[in-house]
């Protein structure tokens, strides 16, 4: 399956059959997550394993927990790019899942005591169906994420518009000129401006938006840009 398909079937599952995948499943999840280059080599440390139903509940709390037999769980030195790190190879993960039907969700509201616990991602086989189409997506419109772009880059930028995003809120502006789309975060406002936990994985959220962009051979890099009090630039992609 062409990751364009992936990312158009893919949706958050919150139910999911309690029966473990197959050592081979689990195998192959497990090398093709160590496959996948991170956008930052040399800074933004991550980790990550993966764990049993029995585990995470014995390690993990918070809220919106979904029981699932499987979870991704990652860890990081907490900076920006190390979260930035965790989106953008957490949805590529992801996506990869999806590509073997094999459910997945983004549990942001868990919690865990383990040292430099980041986010996890719970997996299995999934009980709900599948997205048949992009318009079953809630999203922002195009005009509501971008600005001046091409029919190019609208047509790129319609897969990056469906990644997930906590509480779905969306907070990425595309601001395009010929051969850039420039990446800014939306900073919160209204109740989430006040709700530290959303605003630190709004940072992951740019990562996994940052994943949907691989329709499309790509290059990201920091052109420090300057931000503004309502948007904080982020980097830059060239295709």
């Amino acid at each position: 399956m062409k990751l364009k398909e992936s990312i158009i079937k893919r949706r958050s599952i919150r139910k999911y059959e309690m029966e473990e995948l197959t050592e081979e499943q689990l195998t192959e999840i497990k090398v093709a997550i160590k496959n996948i280059k991170p956008l930052f080599s040399d800074v933004g440390k991550f980790s990550y394993k993966i764990i049993s139903h029995k585990e995470f509940r014995k390690t993990t709390g918070g809220l919106f927990r979904i029981d699932a037999p499987h979870y991704i769980v990652f860890a990081s030195d907490k900076t920006d790019e190390a979260k930035l790190n965790i989106g953008y190879v957490g949805e590529l993960a992801v996506l990869k899942l999806a590509e073997m039907n094999i459910g997945t969700v983004w549990l942001g509201g868990a919690s865990s005591k383990e040292e430099g616990y980041e986010i996890s991602i719970a997996f299995g086989k999934p009980k709900e169906v599948w997205r048949f189409d992009q318009t079953e997506a809630k999203r922002k419109t195009m005009t509501e994420i971008a600005t001046d772009f091409s029919p190019e880059q609208r047509a790129v930028l319609e897969y990056v518009r469906l990644a997930p995003s906590a509480m779905n809120f969306q907070p990425w502006l595309f601001s395009c000129e010929e051969g850039n789309i420039h990446i800014y975060q939306v900073k919160a406002g209204g109740l989430i401006a006040g709700m530290k936990s959303i605003k630190e994985m709004q940072k992951i959220d740019i990562g996994i938006a940052i994943a949907h962009f691989n329709v499309v051979d790509f290059t990201f890099k920091n052109k420090e840009l300057l931000s503004s009090k309502d948007q904080k630039y982020i980097g830059t992609i060239s295709f």
